[in-house]
């Protein structure tokens, strides 16, 4: 079974989506990647899977994710590192909340966090694992 890394961005407000989805589209172009393409779904979302996704999503989840995704692993560490530096890149930028779900990682398990920035000298990065290890 391939490890799948599901992530999801709360607080962002909806003037936001656009640009969420550019910077997306632009990972995803960067480089070749090895697993899936990076791709987000929210209310901006225009195809039928990606629209389908968020709604699901959005009833499962009571309203509160802003945009969501996940991306299929291809045994590629590397990937896995670049979408969790760009997330927490997102969270920086915007100020909000991104989760990132993991349960397949190879060092650990559980959910790692991203949460917006503390203070002027940095951002703080949360990551919830079962022993509930954080990072500053």
């Amino acid at each position: 079974m391939q490890r799948v890394l599901h992530f999801r961005v709360y607080g962002l407000p909806e003037h936001r989506l656009e640009r969420l989805h550019e910077q997306f589209d632009a990972l995803a172009g960067a480089r070749s990647w090895r697993c899936d393409r990076p791709w987000i779904a929210s209310s901006y979302s225009r195809g039928l899977f990606e629209t389908e996704y968020f709604r699901h999503l959005q009833a499962d989840e009571g309203g509160q994710v802003m945009a969501a995704g996940f991306v299929k692993m291809a045994a590629d560490e590397t990937d896995a590192l670049i979408i969790t530096i760009f997330l927490r890149d997102i969270s920086a930028e915007y100020g909000i909340r991104v989760l990132l779900l993991d349960e397949d990682h190879p060092l650990a398990t559980g959910a790692g966090e991203f949460d917006p920035p503390l203070d002027c000298f940095g951002f703080a990065v949360r990551i919830r694992h079962v022993d509930d290890l954080v990072a500053r």
